[in-house]
């Protein structure tokens, strides 16, 4: 179950990062600074989402290695997919932050926006899903004897 479920997360993380692939020319055109975001989210995603269509059934090293470095990964995908979903919130909240000649401007709400934000959180829940599962299992620090 856990390994469909990281698959799953897999497959949407990569869906967005084609979305945010799909946005590079129009933000390249706004700055280059934009562009380079979305260039950097997308290959982040993109390389996110193929380790864990990757992830083999069982550990070639320790169980509870392998059981730690799932959680730090599982983690990663959530921190930073849930920064890219604030950073968008802001965006179109209060304006974009700080860089760029938009800086302070408020970005308007679009579709393909909603959408990539709502694939975002799925894969966010997803690994949360994962990451309970996991600390569910068991203890991962054992008491010494």
């Amino acid at each position: 179950m856990d390994q469909a479920l990281a698959r799953v997360c897999g497959v949407l993380s990569l869906a967005a990062a084609a979305m945010h692939a799909g946005l590079v020319d129009e933000h390249l055109e706004e700055w280059w600074g934009y562009g380079l975001f979305f260039i950097l989210a997308s290959l982040a995603q993109g390389l996110y989402g193929l380790i864990l269509l990757a992830l083999p059934l069982r550990p070639a090293w320790d169980p509870e290695d392998w059981r730690v470095w799932r959680l730090r990964l599982f983690t990663a995908g959530i921190v930073a997919n849930v920064a890219v979903i604030v950073l968008y919130t802001i965006s179109r909240s209060t304006g974009i932050p700080l860089f760029g000649p938009a800086a302070g401007e408020v970005e308007p709400i679009e579709a393909l926006g909603l959408a990539t934000k709502a694939v975002e959180m799925l894969t966010v829940l997803g690994l949360l899903v994962l990451v309970r599962r996991l600390r569910a299992n068991r203890p991962l620090i054992h008491a010494s004897s």
